[in-house]
């Protein structure tokens, strides 16, 4: 599963939905197998539209094995979620990814999944909620620390997102830290960087361009607290 959010989030959306079918075909071989026999002219290089729909359809027939809450599996939730993900459907990623944080609501990363979700909807007050939510169960979470910042730049709150960008800046100086960047929609391949990149911009949104120059790889977040107030 995390493995192919991995390659959803690098754009690779072929290959994560051969991976979520290998997942499928690992947990629910009856499921699979029904399927393979009545979608036999399916090849694995048919276009990601065709692709998607028929995972899709093996991750819905999982979940209607299971579909009251006390019984629902939330890693096919999750599943679902990913690929209406992958084809901007939403609502739908939304839903999923909510009933999966309904089935087990102490789990950081379904949180930090629907905060992304919500944020790609255009809702980024509840999207902040979810975030908040996510770093509350794991105060080391750096990918959901780095999205709540980005959410409060776009609601114009620079200064909350400087603290937040900082603050995972500052965990990325302690050895043994688990940000789970790969398992939160929308990850980066290089985080350190991308908060680097993303704490200039609220620099440049609070025309503090003096600092610009002072935030770099490898900068020292306590001193630089201390020297410039933040």
């Amino acid at each position: 599963m995390s493995l192919a959010i991995s390659y959803i989030n690098e754009g690779y959306d072929n290959a994560a939905y051969a991976t979520l079918e290998r997942w499928i075909e690992t947990k629910y071989p009856q499921i699979a197998e029904k399927a393979r026999l009545a979608n036999a002219t399916i090849k694995d290089n048919d276009d990601r539209y065709t692709l998607n729909k028929k995972v899709t359809d093996l991750f819905i027939k999982a979940a209607q094995l299971s579909p009251d809450i006390a019984n629902m599996d939330a890693d096919v939730q999750t599943g679902l979620g990913v690929l209406f993900y992958s084809m901007e459907e939403y609502d739908k990623t939304l839903d999923c990814f909510q009933a999966a944080i309904n089935c087990n609501p102490e789990d950081a990363l379904s949180w930090n999944r629907l905060g992304a979700s919500l944020a790609n909807s255009n809702k980024p007050e509840q999207a902040i909620e979810a975030y908040t939510r996510a770093l509350q169960l794991n105060p080391n979470f750096v990918r959901a620390r780095y999205n709540l910042g980005v959410s409060f730049i776009n609601m114009g709150m620079y200064k909350d997102a400087v603290e937040q960008l900082l603050t995972g800046l500052s965990m990325h100086e302690v050895d043994g830290v688990v940000d789970g960047a790969s398992s939160g929609v929308v990850a980066e391949s290089n985080q350190s960087l991308s908060l680097i990149e993303t704490l200039k911009r609220a620099f440049l949104a609070m025309d503090r361009r003096d600092l610009l120059d002072k935030v770099k790889t490898g900068m020292n977040v306590s001193t630089f607290r201390k020297l410039y107030g933040f």
